[in-house]
C-alpha cells in the first residue's frame, strides 16, 4: 500500500479552456472535491488562494468560509437573496419582540452609517483595520442637525455615538459567527472608542 501523502491533504491549480483565470481543485475533510475560481490570472496569487483554502480546511473553518464567501454586509449587486447581512439582522434579530423598540431604532440608525462603508464588502473581508479606520473617520465627522433653515454642522460627533455604532457592528458580526457565516469577529481585535465623561 502506498505511503504517499493522503489525497485529502493537497490541491491543484488549473485553467479552464479559453480562460486566463486560475481555478483551484482540492478536497474537503470529507474527501469531496471542491472546485473554485481563484479570481486571479496571477499564478502566485492563485497559489496563495489555494494555500489559504487548505489551511482553512485543516483548521476546520472551510465550511464557514464557503458558506459565507458571497455574503455581503450591505447591498449585493447580483441578488438580494441571502446576501445582505445587515438587512437579515434587522429583520430577524432586531425587530420587536426580539429586541425592544428603542434598541431596534438604535440598530437601524447605526446601520444607516455602517452600510455606506461596508455595504458591498463580504463579511469575510471586513478587517480589524477597516473597522479601526471607520471609527477614526466617524470620530472626526461633524454632527449634523436638521433645522428649519437646513442642516447645521455642530462640531464633531460625540464618542458615545461612535461607541454605539461600534457595539451594533460587533453584535451583528457576533451573530454571523454564531450562525457559522463568519469564522471570527474582527471587532474582537479592536478596542471600543473611549467615551469621555
Amino acid at each position: 500500500m502506498s505511503k504517499g501523502r493522503p489525497r485529502t491533504t493537497g490541491g491543484t491549480l488549473y485553467r479552464r479552456p479559453n480562460s486566463a483565470v486560475w481555478w483551484a481543485r482540492y478536497r474537503n475533510r470529507e474527501g469531496l472535491v471542491i472546485r473554485e475560481s481563484t479570481g486571479t490570472v496571477d499564478p502566485e496569487e492563485a497559489e496563495r488562494f489555494l494555500r489559504k483554502r487548505l489551511d482553512d480546511r485543516d483548521d476546520g473553518k472551510l465550511p464557514v468560509v464557503l458558506a459565507s464567501k458571497n455574503l455581503t454586509f450591505g447591498p449585493c449587486r447580483a441578488s438580494r437573496v441571502h446576501c445582505e447581512w445587515a438587512e437579515w439582522f434587522l429583520h430577524t434579530r432586531s425587530i420587536p419582540p426580539f429586541r425592544s423598540k428603542g434598541t431596534h431604532q438604535q440598530n437601524m440608525n447605526a446601520v444607516k452609517f455602517l452600510r455606506p462603508v461596508f455595504g458591498d464588502t463580504r463579511l469575510l473581508d471586513i478587517t480589524p483595520e477597516a473597522i479601526e479606520y471607520y471609527i477614526a473617520q466617524r470620530l472626526n465627522s461633524p454632527r449634523k442637525v436638521r433645522t428649519k433653515l437646513g442642516v447645521r454642522l455642530l462640531g464633531n460627533l460625540k464618542p458615545a455615538t461612535v461607541h454605539q455604532e461600534f457595539r451594533v457592528l460587533r453584535r451583528m458580526l457576533n451573530v454571523a459567527v454564531k450562525q457559522k457565516r463568519l469564522p471570527i469577529n474582527p471587532c474582537k481585535r479592536r478596542r471600543i472608542p473611549r467615551v469621555d465623561q
